[in-house]
């Protein structure tokens, strides 16, 4: 075939695949592992730099137990229940140390709810409630590598946001002078920053608070002095994401620094019937998940988001080469760590996926896609069948073919983060 020919169909596979494959990480899917002995299904909350996730998981006891489950080993751990055996327990948060955070009905008539922190060491150890409160209830929402818990409880008159120490004990961070007075705290970090939402004097606003300032509120999309935000995550610099309003559409994601305030982060359907979007949780490269609405009705579709590419559908960038059982039209993104993993509720079909990053032709698995791997696809290319990934078959058809190099050359440069 004449070289003009053949860089015709190499240019016209590049148009037709780099879309579909190129343009930054892809993901392979492993599914969350369940406890032995119940029905097979969990709802996955949150995820660690290690890999291992909590959540909650059906069982035949109880109607759901708190688990923990390593990607590494497969285990799924059984995490207990505070003594309420009828409604079990819910964890919902999890550190670096493997140690999980949650909520649980403590008392004989499961009535009210506690805070509580597991360990191996020490298992599920409830948190109490802040002093003087109106009622002895706590939830626990999140858990840093301090052990410092932070959620809500009941203040002496109003619904409050609390931080819960291993030395100092359960205080609440009050609010911001919204009437009815109420807070909530979403997320911590190591520097014992805290996110949420308050009550202000200008609506329900995402706040920071800090051991050093207190409770300051962030605002929104508006200029009209009101606001309407949630604060959801805080990574260790101090970047925010959440949700707050816009004078257009509804809700907006957005990205919160020090230096630059609110930054939204757009919408994966600009053309949707109900726009909004909302960002869930950020790590520490600022890389965002969470649900942007889709279509018509109130579709939505969970996004990833980072500085380079924008908000992606993670529905576009499953591995071509997984089983097609998995439905991620309605999956929910619920955490992304530092490796950048994004863990997934998977909705209605009661189960929990781990994604893992991957580059798309990285034939060797050195994070890169470079000549090495060219070489590798170029050694086998025409292979009619029988070929493997690692030959260089990147659609999974069995060949390796223009449509194979083409997404070699749509991703030739590209390095994980």
């Amino acid at each position: 075939m004449p070289a003009p020919v053949i860089s015709r169909y190499v240019a016209l596979g590049i148009a037709a695949w780099t879309g579909a494959y190129g343009g930054g990480p892809k993901y392979r899917v492993a599914r969350v592992g369940t406890l032995p002995g119940g029905e097979p299904g969990n709802v996955p909350a949150d995820l660690n730099n290690r890999g291992q996730v909590c959540g909650r998981d059906f069982v035949y006891a109880v109607d759901y137990v708190a688990f923990r489950w390593d990607s590494r080993t497969g285990e799924t751990i059984d995490l207990g229940t505070l003594g309420c055996f009828e409604y079990g327990s819910i964890a919902r948060g999890i550190n670096d140390l493997g140690h999980c955070c949650g909520g649980d009905s403590s008392d004989d008539d499961c009535f009210y709810g506690e805070a509580w922190l597991w360990t191996p060491e020490r298992g599920m150890v409830g948190l109490g409630a802040i002093p003087g409160g109106l009622f002895p209830s706590s939830l626990g929402l999140a858990i840093n590598n301090l052990d410092q818990v932070v959620g809500g409880a009941w203040g002496a008159t109003f619904a409050e946001a609390m931080l819960w120490d291993p030395v100092a004990g359960m205080i609440g961070l009050g609010e911001m002078g919204g009437e009815p007075p109420s807070s909530v705290a979403y997320d911590i970090n190591d520097s014992t920053w805290v996110v949420g939402n308050a009550s202000s004097a200008r609506g329900a606003e995402a706040f920071l608070w800090t051991p050093q300032d207190g409770m300051i509120g962030l605002g929104d999309f508006y200029s009209d002095g009101y606001a309407d935000s949630d604060a959801f995550a805080i990574n260790a610099h101090g970047h925010i994401a959440g949700q707050a309003a816009t004078p257009v559409v509804g809700t907006q994601a957005f990205l919160w620094t020090p230096a630059s305030g609110l930054f939204g982060l757009g919408f994966l359907d600009p053309d949707a019937v109900h726009q909004g979007s909302v960002a869930i949780d950020i790590n520490d490269r600022d890389e965002i998940v969470g649900r942007s609405a889709w279509g018509a009705y109130y579709d939505f579709r969970s996004f990833v988001w980072d500085p380079v590419w924008g908000m992606r559908n993670i529905a576009d960038l499953i591995d071509p080469c997984e089983p097609r059982h998995y439905r991620f039209d309605y999956c929910r993104a619920e955490a992304i760590n530092n490796a950048g993993q994004i863990v997934l509720d998977m909705g209605s079909a009661r189960y929990g996926v781990l994604l893992t990053p991957y580059l798309p032709a990285d034939l060797d698995d050195n994070e890169q896609v470079d000549l090495f791997d060219l070489a590798a696809l170029l050694s086998h290319f025409g292979l009619p069948g029988g070929a493997s990934y690692q030959d260089g078959d990147l659609d999974c058809d069995a060949d390796v073919d223009l449509q194979d190099l083409a997404i070699l050359l749509g991703n030739f440069g590209e390095t994980l983060p």
